[in-house]
């Protein structure tokens, strides 16, 4: 679900760049039909199309800053649910502790230990392996 919503404004976005870019391209042209019509010159029209490339330009570098900023605030977004979630499964299994037996709970910190114990090995191999 989450990444419907930011594929959905991530093409938003792009529709928005896409839009500004096609009506700059038509506005050109259209300068450059009325120039090989005589309405316009070419030289009183280059001006023209240099301010609607300009302005294409600076809508496009806009709008690469706000999908930065919305990816990044997308980014913080999820990353903020993640931790929610984890911290839920966390209080679930605290939950849950509180009705086992001693023994349970026993069995539960050996398990607990030897996982622990497989982590810092591996953490250790990693370290010791040289990068190629």
């Amino acid at each position: 679900m989450s990444n419907n919503i930011a594929d959905d404004l991530k093409k938003l976005a792009m529709a928005g760049l896409g839009a500004a870019a096609l009506v700059t391209e038509k506005s050109m042209a259209w300068i450059d039909e009325l120039s090989k019509k005589g309405e316009e010159t070419s030289q009183n029209a280059q001006p023209i199309i240099d301010d609607l490339a300009k302005k294409g330009a600076d809508a496009f570098e806009k709008g690469k800053v706000i999908g930065s900023d919305l990816k990044d605030k997308l980014t913080r977004a999820f990353t903020d649910c993640a931790d929610q979630m984890q911290q839920m499964d966390v209080n679930e299994v605290k939950d849950s502790m509180e009705g086992m037996t001693d023994d349970t709970l026993s069995e539960l910190k050996a398990h607990l230990e030897s996982v622990m114990d497989l982590r810092k090995s591996q953490s250790d191999e990693a370290q010791e392996t040289p990068e190629e």
